[in-house]
């Protein structure tokens, strides 16, 4: 006996999927933003490397504890949003409390509560994130997933390759207005996407054959696209700055990743006919092999001609990993363990982002 649903996809749950992973994208960049500052500015420098160590733990350990929550509770009521709900709630609240906190308005000093708020947000962010993009499983055997991956990923890729103007908009806006408005923000996205996923069914079907976990290849498959991830926007830029910085402007750090993201994001939509005629798996294979060997003549070569064709067939990978990463990790899932092993692979995913951030922070 195995879950079931839908494969018709519906178009307003993409959306409003991804105008929620939009949303927590803004979130996170206004957090990594002013976290520092706001520590720095209320006399909490001494919990700097408190605050990064419990942020690595969240980011890893609170999306697998969200999704055997949601999974627990979805087998019990089959269309369950109870944990994203609660946990959408609460990081709203609490992104609007920091702004109370900070703007000096309040009737009562709530700066001493901020470490905590800041604790509390990061986990409330992670507990929301993996309910809601196991809706995907949804999707996963229809052919129309290469293109509603590729809807995800320009969304995720434009605004990080915009991340230079919104940084420049936070810093004006200041941090009270930043943190009300990314509130506003969750709330606002996390109502479009319950609406459109309020109709959604996980009933238990008698007679299928009952898909097998395959957690191992979950876990695998994420390590590796996280890791291709974050040696795009941490580890090359600083590399190809260090070699031809000095007299190539293309390869400063902001302007590097943002001509990468702009040709992933431009690639993404036409790569999806790729992806549907080669398999989703061997899409994978092929984009992960070209990416890691495009690295190597990244990181070896020291002409700028072949550096510049290295990083565009890295970034045309790059989309191709994306698009059909988290798909595979779906297949390798029963239905009633979406959730899990969507926080699985996201958790799995951003490993390689917590080393990189600790490795920063420690130089």
């Amino acid at each position: 006996m195995s879950l079931s649903v839908s494969e018709k996809v519906d178009w307003n749950k993409i959306f409003a999927l991804a105008a929620l992973d939009g949303g927590i994208i803004i979130s996170w960049t206004a957090y990594h933003n002013f976290q520092p500052k706001l520590l720095q500015h209320f006399h909490f420098e001494h919990l700097k490397q408190f605050v990064l160590i419990a942020q690595s733990a969240v980011m890893l350990l609170v999306p697998l504890l969200a999704g055997w929550l949601t999974d627990y509770y979805r087998k019990k009521s089959g269309n369950n949003f109870s944990v994203f709900a609660v946990g959408i709630s609460v990081a709203s609240m609490i992104f609007m409390a920091v702004a109370f906190a900070i703007s000096g308005q309040t009737f009562v000093n709530l700066v001493w509560l901020l470490p905590a708020l800041i604790i509390f947000w990061l986990i409330s962010m992670n507990v929301f994130h993996s309910p809601a993009n196991s809706i995907l499983e949804a999707f996963s055997k229809s052919p129309q997933m290469p293109l509603m991956m590729s809807v995800l990923v320009i969304t995720k890729i434009a605004i990080h390759g915009a991340q230079p103007l919104l940084l420049s908009s936070l810093e004006k806006a200041g941090g009270s207005f930043t943190f009300l408005t990314g509130g506003v923000i969750l709330v606002v996205t996390g109502i479009w996407f319950s609406r459109s996923t309020r109709d959604m069914t996980f009933t238990h079907v008698e007679g299928e054959e009952r898909e097998q976990n395959r957690f191992g290849i979950v876990l695998l498959f994420g390590l590796l696209a996280g890791l291709v991830n974050s040696l795009i926007l941490h580890f090359f830029p600083a590399i190809l700055q260090a070699k031809f910085g000095a007299r190539e402007t293309l390869f400063e750090d902001h302007l590097y990743i943002s001509l990468m993201l702009g040709v992933t994001a431009v690639a993404t939509l036409p790569l999806t006919k790729l992806v549907r005629s080669l398999t989703v798996y061997k899409s994978l294979i092929l984009a992960l092999f070209v990416a890691f060997a495009a690295m190597l003549v990244l990181l070896l070569s020291n002409a700028v001609g072949i550096s510049i064709v290295a990083s565009l067939v890295i970034a045309l990978a790059y989309a191709v990993v994306l698009i059909t990463a988290f798909p595979y990790a779906l297949t390798n899932i029963a239905p009633e363990n979406a959730t899990f092993g969507t926080g699985l692979f996201f958790a799995s995913f951003e490993l390689s982002e917590v080393v990189f951030s600790l490795i920063g922070n420690h130089g």
